[in-house]
């Protein structure tokens, strides 16, 4: 994927992860799911199964925006390293060779 695509989608990952709106509800419904898996009867095995899938599934879009944010994270220090390189490889480029570090006009 695109280097720069990728730091955009961190960065709106980033907005989505802080955002409290959005963590009021994923912990509502962590919270629904997550009690109603506890609190379910032995005999209950679909309605425990089912919460626990959809206790996985909240559980799961946060880790997937979380790689996001990670891999954003990755590329923007990768492309930050191959920019300061450009800096250096053109700066060795015009530097004459002087001792004292005059660069070529």
């Amino acid at each position: 994927m695109d280097e720069n695509l990728e730091i955009i989608r961190a960065n709106e990952a980033k907005r989505l992860l802080e955002n409290s709106l959005l963590n009021e509800a994923l912990d509502a419904i962590e919270e629904k799911f997550e009690a109603s898996w506890k609190d379910s009867k032995l005999t209950q095995v679909t309605l425990r199964e089912e919460a626990f899938r959809m206790l996985s599934a909240v559980k799961e879009v946060r880790a997937h925006l979380t790689n996001f944010v990670n891999t954003g994270k990755l590329a923007s220090a990768a492309k930050e390293q191959r920019e300061e390189a450009a800096v250096r490889e053109r700066n060795v480029s015009e530097w004459d060779g002087s001792p004292d570090g005059q660069h070529r006009s």
